[in-house]
């Protein structure tokens, strides 16, 4: 059963279809992918905790209740990525840092895999011909620049390989206009920062 805007970019077509892309407010979350985040997750190096928060989750009595406010903090999403793009969501806000040879999603804590991010993006993508949707990278830790070559280039899993054809190229410009991503059937912009940090 669809969800009341899970298509709202089909159902408005004839007033959007021949406008820029950016004449359309998309609506979008901010660290998309933190929904996974519980107390159990461990802490990340892209926030700096104070040193009496550092203190205090080393007492061992206290340290499950801290995990347990920094993971409340630091989970700015209830929603899956497919729920929130059910819910009529196509701006993502995605922070990523390298751990042990992988990708994972980052704020405070350790996420989800980016990887099932980005998978669960294209299966929407895929039976959502007029959902157009942005990935902004925003914010990298700890990446190599193996791992943003695997991020982006892996033949498996890296961005190019996972959306294919769905993805939009550079080329397309900023005052690209809907209805040419529709036709195109390239629905999937992915903004980089290619200062990898």
């Amino acid at each position: 059963m669809k969800q009341p805007n899970e298509q709202w970019m089909a159902d408005i077509a004839d007033h959007i279809v021949h406008r820029k892309l950016r004449e359309v407010v998309l609506p979008g979350t901010h660290d998309s992918g933190t929904y996974s985040i519980s107390s159990a997750s461990p802490l990340s190096p892209d926030e700096d905790l104070p040193e009496w928060v550092k203190f205090i989750r080393g007492i061992p009595v206290l340290n499950k209740w801290v995990d347990d406010i920094i993971a409340n903090w630091a989970r700015a999403q209830g929603k899956n990525i497919t729920e929130q793009l059910e819910a009529g969501i196509r701006y993502l806000d995605l922070r990523v840092c390298g751990r042990d040879g992988d990708d994972y999603i980052v704020h405070s804590m350790y996420g989800d895999n980016i990887f099932t991010v980005t998978d669960a993006v294209r299966a929407f993508a895929e039976t959502h011909d007029k959902e157009i949707i942005i990935l902004y990278f925003n914010y990298f830790y700890q990446m190599t620049d193996e791992l943003h070559n695997k991020l982006l280039t892996d033949p498996q899993s890296g961005l190019i390989a996972t959306f294919g054809y769905l993805l939009a190229p550079c080329s397309k410009g900023v005052d690209v206009r809907v209805n040419d991503l529709w036709q195109s059937g390239q629905r999937v912009i992915v903004l980089y920062d290619t200062a990898f940090s």
